[in-house]
């Protein structure tokens, strides 16, 4: 029970870092594995990544707008 509750702290931490931009293509990667699960045609997941891709680049332009 101790060694849960010495964790803890760690996880809430927040890491500044080279992996801060680590959270974005790993978001693209989780939804890409998602999304292509069963598929037989590998047109289909080019399809499916390109659409991926196009909605994290809008993404970051919206961000970049904004920000």
């Amino acid at each position: 029970m101790t060694a849960k509750m010495d964790t803890q702290p760690q996880d809430n931490q927040v890491r500044i870092g080279s992996d801060k931009f680590a959270a974005a293509v790993t978001d693209i990667d989780s939804k890409l594995k998602t999304s292509t699960v069963g598929l037989f045609e590998l047109n289909d997941f080019r399809r499916i990544k390109e659409d991926i891709e196009e909605q994290q680049r809008q993404e970051a332009a919206r961000t970049a707008t904004v920000g």
